[in-house]
């Protein structure tokens, strides 16, 4: 099949796969998130109940599900989340600045601060689920 950039439906499938409405991720521990969210992000749940809490990011909602019928070991899912699976991304004005306050809220980072080779400076930690978190600014 030939991509024809006049095409409005292959520009509308085309659209839709540049964003992420919403993200769910499994977690073994729902009362440790929450009260993460709370500490590092100053976030709280906009809707909860005892399987689910969900939050808002932005555009973007993330919901946090406990259900273990459906979701690997806390070890499996750390050893994962360690090379990337279910790393999160999020772009900040001061990697060093953000980073610091982190840990000021007693959030143990995984890597300081660094620029990374293809021009960006990041810091990653980690939830009570194992899943990494990264900081992110353009390097100068």
């Amino acid at each position: 099949m030939r991509y024809h950039h006049d095409d409005a439906k292959e520009r509308a499938m085309a659209e839709w796969a540049k964003r992420i409405g919403a993200l769910n991720l499994m977690v073994d521990d729902l009362a440790a998130m929450k009260r993460f969210y709370r500490d590092t992000f100053d976030l709280a749940p906009l809707d909860e109940d005892a399987d689910t809490l969900i939050y808002q990011l932005g555009d973007l909602y993330l919901a946090l599900r406990s259900d273990p019928a459906h979701q690997p070991s806390p070890t499996d899912q750390a050893a994962l989340a360690r090379i990337g699976v279910g790393q999160l991304a999020l772009p900040v004005e001061d990697v060093d600045e953000t980073a610091a306050e982190l840990q000021r809220r007693g959030v143990t980072l995984l890597s300081a601060p660094a620029d990374l080779a293809w021009g960006i400076r990041t810091a990653t930690f980690a939830d009570p689920a194992g899943y990494v978190w990264e900081i992110s600014q353009d390097s100068d």
